[in-house]
C-alpha cells in the first residue's frame, strides 16, 4: 500500500512548488503533474463515505438503488449499524480501496511506489490519518499578508477570482476572512512538538529562500531523496503560476502592494501568530 504525503495548506502557500520537489522522488508518485490537483486519494476516501447512513442523502433514496440510467450514488438509504460497525466498515472499504489502487498502479506502471503524494482539503486529512496507516503530513504556512498579496495577483493574472475571493470582497472583508481561518490553522501548528515523526511544518519563506535545505530537510523527514536542481531548472516553465519575476521576489511583496490599512489588521489581530512564527 502506497503511503499518502498528505500537502495540507492554503493555496498560495507553495503547494505547487513543494508538489514539483517531491514528485523528483522516484520512490513517490505524484500523478498527472501541474497544477498537481489530481485527487484520486480523496476520491476513495469519499466513496467510502457514501457508507454513511446516519446523514442520510435526501436525493438518494430507496428507489434511486435501482435506477441504472444515473451512474450516481449518494449515502447509503440503509442503517448498517443493524447488522455491523457501520464506521468500521468504511474504514476498511476505505483502506481496501487504497491498497488494490496502490498495487493496481505499481503493477501497471512496473515501478515500485512507497509515497503517494496529494494536496488534501484541511477537513479531510483527520479521517485520511485514521484509516490508512504511516501518513506523512506536510504543513504550509506562509505570511499571511504574503498570501493575500499573492492571491490578488494571481487572481488578476488568470482573470477570474479563486480561492473563496466573492464577487463584492474588497481587500479588507477577504483579508478579514482569512484572518478568522489563519488564526485557528497557525494555533493548530504552533501546538505541535517537534517529535512527531509524521508531521512537518515548512514556512513558505524559508522553501523559497534556500530550497536545497528544505529538499534536505524532506529528505530526512520522508527516507527519500529528492532533487532540488530539477525544480531550479524547471522555473523557466512555470511562469504561468508565479506572480513575481522570482519566488525569492515574492517574499516580500504584499509591503508594496497591500493597503497600510490591511497590514495593520493583520498585524494586530494575528500578533501572537504572527509571531510564533517569526513574521514580527
Amino acid at each position: 500500500m502506497m503511503k499518502p504525503i498528505l500537502v495540507r495548506a492554503f493555496g498560495r502557500t507553495g503547494t505547487t512548488l513543494l508538489m514539483q520537489l517531491l514528485g523528483t522522488s522516484k520512490e513517490t508518485l505524484v500523478p498527472n503533474g501541474y497544477p498537481y490537483e489530481s485527487r484520486y486519494l480523496t476520491y476513495f476516501c469519499r466513496m467510502s463515505n457514501l457508507m454513511d447512513d446516519r446523514y442520510p442523502d435526501q436525493t438518494f433514496k430507496d428507489g434511486n438503488v435501482l435506477d441504472f440510467s444515473h451512474n450516481t450514488l449518494g449515502n447509503c438509504p440503509y442503517n448498517f449499524n443493524e447488522l455491523t460497525d457501520g464506521d468500521n466498515l468504511r474504514k476498511k472499504l476505505f483502506q481496501g480501496l487504497w491498497n488494490q489502487f496502490s498495487i493496481s498502479v505499481n503493477e501497471s506502471l512496473d515501478r515500485n511506489y512507497v509515497y503517494y503524494a496529494e494536496k488534501v482539503a484541511l477537513e479531510l486529512a483527520p479521517r485520511i490519518n485514521i484509516c490508512i496507516p504511516e501518513v506523512k503530513n506536510i504543513f504550509l504556512v506562509r505570511d499571511p499578508r504574503g498570501e493575500l498579496a499573492s492571491i490578488m495577483s494571481f487572481n488578476n493574472k488568470r482573470g477570474f477570482n479563486g480561492f473563496g475571493w466573492l464577487d463584492d470582497d474588497t481587500e479588507e472583508t477577504f483579508g478579514q476572512r482569512m484572518i478568522e481561518t489563519r488564526i485557528q490553522y497557525f494555533n493548530t501548528l504552533l501546538s505541535y512538538g517537534e517529535d512527531n515523526k509524521n508531521i512537518i511544518v515548512l514556512r513558505f519563506e524559508d522553501i523559497v529562500s534556500d530550497l536545497k535545505q528544505t529538499s534536505e530537510k524532506l529528505s530526512k523527514f520522508l527516507g527519500v531523496g529528492l532533487d532540488y536542481r530539477m525544480v531550479e531548472e524547471n522555473t523557466k516553465n512555470m511562469s504561468h503560476h508565479m506572480t513575481s519575476k522570482s519566488t525569492i521576489e515574492s517574499r516580500d511583496k504584499w509591503k508594496n502592494e497591500l493597503k497600510h490599512s490591511t497590514i495593520e489588521m493583520f498585524s494586530k489581530e494575528m500578533e501572537q501568530q504572527l509571531k510564533g512564527f517569526g513574521y514580527v
